[in-house]
């Protein structure tokens, strides 16, 4: 053939990683490799094969013109740092590692204890069934839902605008319409909120509603999300968080994240309109709220569970005003704090300590938003646990009073039977650090935190509650257990090696013509210390001839 002629060889990879070779696809020695990139697979290299793999990729780095420009893979210390992160944040995570330190034999499986009262049992041997409000609900008890509504649930998730709804409720009823539309979706958020927050106990109503909104919302995703519609998934949202189990709860929250970015409400560079279809007008202050309670959703579940969050690209957003009966924007203020918490984000002691000054430093104030804060100030405690942080001083101190409030808090919302998920979650939480804390002060809150959840247990006697009370019971017992042991071995030094008894069994060997000492041990000679908070022991244990002793102890002396 002419020398002329193009040669088309095949570029061949000098090795292939696992996944390639185990599914026979092309690989490029890359690493990641892009097919491994395109399919979201673990990108790996066989062990025997670390240099041939180091030349393909030197090989590709000098020949790809975007080398220069392409970010650095995350290092082994990074990846460690990740998953560090991640059991911190997750409170079930935490629970399980701190068990294994006391007792790996007993510990408890990990699961999301307390992550509600309900974990998906606030049901009835009735089938739920999907049809209108009206046919659901008297007018009376819409009426009354509404104000329950508003009464327990708005001032905390304040989101939709009072004056508008009653209105259109009112309409909607007058029409005696039976065609259900993306209206009925929030209509159905509400009074299922309101029932939950009126009833220990599930009514099939109940649970139409919810099968009701739920249809709606999943027939709404083939067409663009209207205010109704993002408004209704935020209402669901909310209500799973209390009812449902993790997985399922984590789920919806995605979804929300992901309409609110499909109607442009995420940011006001992309948000271009004054009212949808049903002619309803998005205010900046209703956007304001509507995001911020959307993200606080989803950022927690996401730490429970440990797992990814969703990140909008073009975010923006400011805290609404506050106003008057209403405590979101209290909660929303902890936002910040909550992002700096990221997995991916490198925080050292030092930043998380003063995240946790401040945020033990705050006054909230009505239960839900106390619960919120001492849900964060957790969280920190964990985080700062896991670096070996010991806590002391005034920031132990203030810790303690959080975690005192919560307590109460969660007893003050028991009462009034508003089951918000973090009735159960923060007084089991809190006995998780308590015993981490492990200081007298600490230890002698158990008890309220124990009794609050038996409370609970009795309130909504779920197999959720009855766990958590278990749980927290089964990792006292551990401690103590362990506490008993480090007894039993002081008790054991003490009656082998106390000077007292080695001269009693020398005593038994020896003629008696020393002193008689029977009645007198070595510690009845010592001098009396009637003042040992003026003594400077560290000094004295230093070997300083500076020291001063106390005034008492001279004229003993």
């Amino acid at each position: 053939m002419s020398s002329s002629t193009p040669q088309h060889n095949r570029l061949r990879s000098r090795v292939a990683c696992e996944p390639c070779r185990e599914r026979k696809r092309k690989c490029d020695g890359g690493f990641p490799c892009s097919t491994c990139v395109r399919y979201a697979y673990d990108c790996h290299y066989p062990q025997s094969s670390r240099k041939r793999k180091a030349a393909a990729i030197s090989d590709r780095e000098r020949t790809s013109p975007m080398t220069e420009h392409s970010p650095p893979s995350p290092t082994d210390q990074e990846a460690q740092n990740r998953i560090e992160s991640l059991e911190a944040n997750s409170g079930s995570a935490f629970v399980r590692k701190m068990a294994l330190g006391i007792d790996p034999a007993n510990a408890p499986r990990l699961r999301l204890f307390a992550w509600n009262v309900f974990l998906g049992s606030r049901k009835s041997n009735h089938t739920p069934t999907s049809r209108s409000v009206i046919q659901i609900l008297s007018w009376p008890e819409m009426e009354e839902l509404v104000t329950i509504y508003f009464t327990k649930v708005d001032p905390c998730y304040g989101f939709v605008d009072r004056r508008s709804l009653e209105r259109r409720i009112r309409a909607h009823w007058t029409s005696d319409s039976t065609e259900t539309s993306s209206f009925e979706a929030v209509m159905c958020g509400v009074a299922a909120l309101g029932l939950l927050f009126s009833r220990r106990n599930v009514i099939d109503a109940e649970l139409d509603l919810v099968e009701t909104a739920k249809r709606i919302l999943e027939q709404s995703m083939s067409v663009h999300p209207s205010l109704d519609i993002v408004t209704a998934w935020v209402l669901r949202v909310a209500y799973m968080r209390m009812t449902a189990p993790a997985h399922a709860s984590w789920m919806s929250s995605c979804m929300l994240m992901h309409s609110l970015e499909a109607a442009g409400i995420h940011s006001t560079h992309v948000l271009n309109w004054s009212a949808d279809e049903s002619g309803q007008t998005l205010t900046p202050e209703i956007r304001k709220r509507i995001l911020g309670v959307s993200q606080h959703l989803n950022i927690w579940m996401s730490f429970d569970i440990g797992r990814s969050r969703v990140h909008l690209q073009t975010l923006d957003f400011d805290l609404p005003a506050p106003r008057e009966g209403s405590y979101t924007t209290e909660i929303l203020e902890l936002l910040p704090h909550s992002e700096n918490l990221n997995p991916d984000k490198n925080v050292d002691v030092l930043d998380l300590k003063n995240s946790l000054s401040t945020i033990v430093q705050r006054q909230h104030t009505a239960p839900p938003s106390i619960l919120a804060q001492c849900n964060l100030t957790l969280l920190l405690c964990r985080r700062l646990r896991t670096l070996n942080f010991h806590f002391q001083g005034s920031l132990l101190n203030q810790v303690l009073s959080v975690t005192a409030r919560g307590i109460q808090a969660a007893q003050d919302l028991l009462d009034d039977c508003a089951p918000w998920h973090h009735v159960v979650n923060v007084p089991f939480q809190i006995i998780c650090i308590l015993l981490a804390l492990d200081t007298p002060a600490a230890i002698a809150q158990l008890t309220d935190g124990v009794k609050t959840l038996s409370n609970i247990q009795l309130v909504y006697p779920t197999d959720a509650a009855k766990e958590a009370l278990s749980t927290a019971c089964l990792l006292i017992h551990l401690h103590r257990k362990r506490k008993e042991a480090d007894l039993r071995t002081l008790s054991d030094i003490v009656s082998t090696y106390s000077p007292s008894v080695l001269f009693d069994q020398q005593s038994a060997t020896q003629p008696q013509h020393v002193t008689d000492w029977s009645s007198n041990t070595w510690l009845d000679t010592l001098p009396e210390m009637p003042d040992l908070q003026t003594f400077d022991i560290d000094r004295f244990l230093n070997g300083s001839s500076e020291w001063s002793i106390p005034g008492d102890w001279t004229q003993t002396l």
